[in-house]
């Protein structure tokens, strides 16, 4: 009766443009987690599997929440979701946020045209076409954030932004080849008057104003709790196991050798990665990104343990 209700108050005070369907049932903790969804019509019986995945949740951040019953369902169906608390006993909601899903079509339109701008070039201190690569892993790394921290962030607007926010540094491909040490300046102003090119027709104008500010401010202090989010996503790309492939790639390029690579690391990167933590806006950022460190640092001590002959 309760949920029944709930529907009809819903649809009278227009929240959704559709006669919404809920998905949602009672979870095994205090508050009530309800998730409306479009009607599905005659799409694939997802709302089941959903419905499944709210009963069986313990207490979670509506982005989480969210991101659980879109994995269930067919993203292609969703365009809007509902979250809504509820107190025990209570019909008032103590938060209603609609979430506007990026869709799976949409996503990869985007990364397709993304990879058109960073192909067919080398990158000093990446390899071939590593710029795309690189903005596609902070996207992912973006998100997975979103789920880790307790606010919820407008995760359209974040998995865009991140996607995207280095696109000013496609004028820096000369003949072929970017060297990401120069003509960094100015890129992040490049990239907030480009975007609009790749991303105008899938967002709103105020999307779109939130991207274009994001992006311009994303090598100074974040604004808003998106901007704080991909700033921490961007730099945590670079630490790990994972950066070895730019180490090298470095050190081949300027015909360094492997004893003067490895001094570098030890003597100077290692004390700028750990500066770069400290800066870093989310605990959750640093935890990680202290745990790539130390497995880089290993890979490193193992490499050289090996060319020793220590590993016996």
């Amino acid at each position: 009766m309760l949920l029944e209700r709930f529907n009809i108050l819903v649809s009278a005070l227009q929240l959704v443009p559709f006669p919404p369907t809920v998905v949602g049932a009672k979870s095994s903790e205090p508050d009530n987690i309800i998730a409306i969804s479009p009607s599905l019509g005659s799409g694939p019986p997802t709302t089941a599997v959903a419905s499944e995945t709210v009963k069986n949740a313990t207490r979670r951040s509506t982005g989480t929440m969210c991101n659980l019953i879109a994995q269930s369902m067919s993203s292609q169906f969703i365009k809007k979701m509902l979250i809504v608390r509820l107190l025990p006993n209570k019909f008032l909601t103590l938060s209603i946020k609609v979430l506007y899903m990026l869709e799976e079509e949409k996503r990869k339109e985007l990364k397709n045209r993304l990879e058109r701008e960073f192909s067919d070039y080398y990158e000093i201190s990446g390899g071939k076409n590593y710029r795309f690569h690189q903005l596609e892993a902070v996207r992912k790394l973006a998100l997975k954030l979103a789920e880790k921290i307790d606010e919820d962030p407008d995760r359209k607007v974040l998995e865009i932004a991140a996607l995207y926010h280095d696109i000013g540094r496609a004028e820096d491909i000369e003949d072929g080849e970017m060297d990401p040490f120069k003509g960094h300046e100015g890129h992040d102003e490049r990239g907030a008057e480009k975007v609009g090119e790749f991303i105008s027709e899938n967002v709103s104008k105020e999307e779109l104003e939130k991207i274009e500010k994001m992006i311009r401010n994303h090598h100074s202090e974040a604004k808003t709790l998106e901007g704080r989010i991909m700033q921490d996503a961007d730099d945590l790309s670079n630490f790990g196991v994972n950066n070895l492939w730019r180490q090298i790639h470095y050190a081949s390029y300027h015909e360094l050798d492997l004893e003067d690579s490895f001094e570098y690391f030890w003597d100077t990167a290692v004390n700028e990665y750990q500066q770069k933590i400290e800066e870093m806006y989310f605990e959750e950022t640093r935890e990680i990104a202290r745990k790539r460190l130390e497995r880089h640092k290993e890979a490193v001590e193992n490499i050289e343990r090996e060319r020793n002959a220590e590993d016996f």
